[in-house]
């Protein structure tokens, strides 16, 4: 056992006090064994576990036990009980606790399956759960303890629920001897089945959050109504008074109770543990631990010791202490009849006291103590570290196919009936080929539609005002009766069609796109340092997409262009383990609506300009003397530069989302998508036409 160091330590460093992992038997068996003889457990129980369990079976409980002695450890009762139940007080017929704790609503009775060794079956077992229990993972939770004292040598952890040979594990037995002991609670997963029931001896985890003791996270030491898991009706199985019934104490990793017990003997240590949230009592477990308090050389029992065995009128029948040995079991003093001796009759004898009254009396006379020889044997033979013979056969189910993977060569078999463990990974490496200075950008993305991130030209503004319209000076026209209309100085006649005709009627804002993807990943087809050519994509990420877009640009920030394409080109798929895989079958497209970085739209610089005004039969107009054809203005009007214009590329995901075997028609394992970028034109108009080429 580890060294003590302090309390909160504890926590991480110790074993599941009883079960835990099997010991024969994996998932391929329809039941495990458990063999801790220290424990004094050497049990059969239903593998929950099981992978080819019938649906709808979630049946635990013990269903042979090899050992037969009591066994020592924490266990979480199966029921529960009503709360109510737990706050009575018999003394006072109320509740120990009132205010928001003496109560819990939504409370009720379900019944589960338990096997039973009386009646070589499952049979049913009747618990108590509550609504609020299943809201919050903090409510759901078992409890494990350490009972230990302290090697006053050095500082080993002596824990008091072993079993210890007296002759073998000397100093550990006459450590474990009655004095005061340590308590130390703390959490671990809950261990229920969704039927309710509790699997008592499988294994269950630390119930931690970020890795810390959940007590801790939860603990709010203020007030009488504080939020955290409490100890509630703690009795230590001695006769001594109940603790922490009118106000329980909140646990945390360094809580660490104590005990004194005078007496040697097997104890029980029983509690409940409620998680409250400040208002309701949102989950309690009711936990019992089993220990073993050895005698010191200075025990009285030594009167019933082999080492001290002639004393008050010898060891004859007819001496004293012999027939008050026998009148105490029920056995007949004068004429040694046993026929109203029975378990029953000394079961509220301490289990310890039994033992030593029928090691007295067997070594009077064996017959003394015939109808107690099934209680005696599990304690009078000799128990080994290791099971003498194997009672399960371990069966392992899993994945058998090496393109799995969770491919498991050791397994016995896969699963029955078409159905498989096999779990299929895929990933794809995008490649950018060496060609220029450009990245990538591969864009994932969970939404159908991009009209949310669309883009679209402005209207062009109006060649004139009129009464009505914002810009309309009104003092003006009042000057100027003969006149309904006043130029627009600012206007913009075949701006928008000349955008169109550039970029197009709608388009991608590149930074609306870079916020639109859940996730995105840039290679460069010449990477310097701090830069890769390759992004792996993993199974998730390409399971959530809706689409893949791909866009390509130059490297330098500054440069212009008019159009930057994807080319793709799929490799073939290594094999694995000597089996070949599916190739991908990917569809991939250019899409019609671009992807705008930036641009401008200037006025055609070979436009004349006039500072003057002549109206009909002129028509020359104040300003730059805009084209039209017929009354439509000419996008030759103006140009379209520092254009940065990407081709949006598309591929289908669907064809990356046949996740499987090879043999299903299925895709799986590492496949590369090589990619690479064709950037052509500087970004400006040409000939002085409005507008880039495509």
């Amino acid at each position: 056992m580890a060294i003590f160091t302090k309390a909160e330590d504890l926590f991480s460093s110790t074993e599941q006090s009883v079960g835990g992992n099997p010991t024969e038997g994996g998932n391929g068996n329809e039941s495990v064994r458990i063999f801790q003889p220290d424990r004094g457990l050497d049990v059969l129980i239903p593998n929950v576990g099981y992978l080819n369990r019938e649906e709808g079976d979630f049946s635990t409980g013990v269903i042979e036990d090899n050992d037969g002695r009591k066994a020592l450890g924490t266990i979480t009762l199966n029921n529960r009980d009503f709360w109510e139940n737990s706050n009575y007080n018999e003394d006072t017929f109320g509740p120990y606790l009132t205010g928001l704790r003496e109560v819990v609503d939504g409370q009720e009775v379900v019944d589960v399956q338990m096997y039973s060794q009386t009646y070589n079956g499952n049979v049913t077992r009747r618990i108590v759960v509550n609504d609020r229990r299943s809201s919050s993972p903090t409510f759901r939770f078992s409890i494990d303890a350490i009972p230990f004292v302290i090697n006053p040598n050095n500082d080993e952890i002596v824990r008091v629920d072993r079993y210890y040979d007296r002759n073998i594990d000397v100093e550990k037995y006459n450590l474990a001897t009655e004095g005061k002991i340590n308590y130390y609670i703390y959490p671990r997963g809950d261990g229920r089945t969704p039927a309710g029931n509790i699997d008592t001896y499988g294994y269950k985890g630390l119930k931690t959050q970020g890795g810390r003791n959940r007590f801790d996270v939860y603990a709010e030491e203020s007030g009488p109504d504080a939020k955290g898991y409490s100890i509630f009706r703690l009795d230590w199985g001695d006769g001594t008074p109940l603790e922490h019934t009118r106000r329980p104490k909140i646990l945390e990793g360094t809580t660490l109770l104590e005990h004194i017990y005078k007496k040697p003997g097997f104890y029980t240590i029983k509690g409940v543990v409620m998680a409250f949230d400040g208002f309701n009592i949102g989950g309690w477990e009711k936990f019992e631990t089993t220990i073993l308090i050895n005698a010191s050389d200075s025990y009285d029992v030594n009167l019933y010791n082999d080492r001290n065995f002639a004393t008050i009128g010898g060891i004859s029948p007819d001496s004293v202490l012999v027939k008050s040995a026998t009148d105490i079991v029920g056995v007949n003093p004068l004429t040694l009849d046993d026929s109203k001796a029975s378990s029953e009759s000394i079961e509220n004898i301490n289990l310890f006291d039994r033992l030593n009254l029928f090691n007295f009396l067997s070594k009077v006379d064996s017959n003394i103590v015939d109808k107690f020889s099934s209680d005696m044997l599990p304690y009078s033979i000799d128990i080994f570290d290791e099971p003498e013979e194997t009672l399960i056969e371990g069966f392992i189910f899993g994945c058998l196919d090496p393109q799995g993977a969770n491919y498991q060569p050791d397994s016995d078999s896969d699963l029955s009936g078409g159905r498989t463990l096999c779990e299929y990974d895929l990933q794809i490496n995008f490649d950018a080929q060496s060609s220029g200075n450009n990245k990538i950008t591969i864009y994932f993305v969970n939404q159908e539609s991009l009209d949310s991130i669309l883009e679209y030209p402005p209207e062009d503004e109006p060649d004139y005002f009129y009464d009505g319209d914002d810009g309309f000076d009104g003092d003006w026209a009042f000057q100027n009766e003969n006149y309904s209309a006043q130029l627009n100085p600012s206007r913009t006649p075949g701006r928008r069609q000349a955008i169109i005709n550039a970029i197009g009627s709608s388009w991608i804002d590149a930074n609306q796109l870079e916020g639109f993807a859940y996730e995105k990943h840039t290679i460069y087809t010449n990477p310097s340092s701090g830069q890769n050519n390759i992004a792996t994509i993993n199974r998730d990420t390409l399971l959530q997409a809706s689409r893949i877009l791909i866009k390509g640009e130059p490297v330098n920030t500054s440069q212009n262009y008019d159009n930057a394409e994807i080319n793709f080109s799929i490799e073939s798929p290594s094999d694995v383990g000597g089996l070949s895989r599916n190739p991908i079958s990917l569809d991939g497209s250019n899409l019609s609506v671009k992807v705008v970085k930036s641009y401008q739209a200037v006025v055609n610089p070979n436009l004349s300009y006039s500072n003057l005004y002549a109206p009909i039969p002129n028509y020359v107009r104040l300003g730059t003397q805009f084209e039209y054809n017929g009354s439509t203005p000419a996008s030759s009007n103006y140009n379209i530069d520092s254009l940065k214009m990407s081709t949006l590329f598309e591929l289908n995901p669907s064809d990356l989302q046949n996740v499987g075997s090879t043999v299903s028609g299925g895709i799986n394992g590492l496949h590369t998508i090589n990619l690479s970028v064709f950037v052509e034109g500087d970004g400006g108009s040409e000939d002085g036409i409005g507008g880039g080429r495509p």
